[in-house]
């Protein structure tokens, strides 16, 4: 009849309205949660620029910890990496050229009760706009005193990304350190590709990436400043064109880059305090 024709066209109508409403409101909620875990980490202390500089599968692993757990922020560690392979490598006489990469290397603890139960390891970097002219892929190299702490292989993930104009162009993403030994990790930093390098618009992209993993201590740990250990981070930069590559090696407990003839490389401490220890 025309009665039914007319509820089943009013009904399918209210359903396709439904569907549509639900479309909105989905995005409009994970953005809600993705700033909230964002202020609920600003308020415990963590900085914007620290938080900017991770992925958003970090801020939710830090978020989903800081229900569970004590989070605190223990700061960072900054190095510069200057080159020389520039093709306007002229500097005046006597003045300081520009960095042309920072590594920052941030820590994270992670307390139950009065005791660190993980320290979560973040290592970022930044090219200058325009740099590195020679992107055939550099590695990262992390080492720490195996005696205190082991790592998780399950809690690692890097990413490179490529932006044009603070726009992402592309990224690159793995879950799986290319070196692990129980006193150190090594990954490699795979530049996404963005065209030829004889390309003008190549002085207008930006490289930057992350990576983290956890330390997990071997024995007691308590929350204070009486001990000191240090997480030592290499980054080495592969400036050969056609043959080299960055590569790992094992050296007792710790893991080393094998450099390629042409390369550049830079390396700081990021130091973890913690309170007097005990054996379990």
């Amino acid at each position: 009849t025309k009665k039914e024709v007319s509820d089943v066209k009013k009904f399918v109508s209210a359903l396709l309205v439904s569907c549509i409403m639900v479309q909105m409101i989905i995005p409009s909620l994970a953005l809600t949660s993705a700033n909230t875990q964002v202020a609920h980490l600003q308020e415990l202390g963590f900085p914007q620029e620290f938080l900017d500089s991770i992925t958003d599968a970090d801020i939710n692993c830090l978020y989903e910890k800081s229900q569970v757990n004590t989070l605190c922020y223990k700061g960072k560690t900054t190095a510069f990496l200057y080159t020389d392979d520039h093709s306007d490598a002229v500097s005046p006489y006597g003045t300081i050229p520009r960095e042309d990469m920072i590594l920052n290397i941030y820590s994270v603890s992670v307390a139950d009760d009065s005791c660190y139960t993980e320290f979560m390891m973040f290592v970022t970097y930044e090219w200058t706009t325009g740099r590195p002219n020679i992107r055939r892929g550099d590695g990262v190299a992390v080492n720490w005193d195996e005696s205190l702490f082991y790592v998780d292989a399950k809690t690692f993930k890097c990413r490179d990304n490529a932006y044009f104009q603070n726009k992402l162009l592309s990224s690159n993403s793995s879950s799986v350190a290319s070196a692990l030994a129980q006193g150190g990790l090594g990954y490699n930093v795979n530049f996404p590709v963005v065209g030829h390098g004889e390309d003008e618009l190549q002085l207008k992209y930006t490289f930057s990436g992350s990576a983290s993993f956890s330390l997990f201590p071997k024995r007691t740990m308590y929350s204070g400043n009486n001990e000191v250990t240090t997480v030592a981070v290499e980054y080495c930069h592969n400036k050969t064109a056609i043959i080299g590559s960055v590569g790992f090696i094992y050296k007792g407990f710790s893991v080393s880059i094998s450099t390629p003839v042409l390369s550049d490389s830079v390396a700081d401490n990021c130091l973890i305090r913690y309170g007097e220890s005990m054996h379990v």
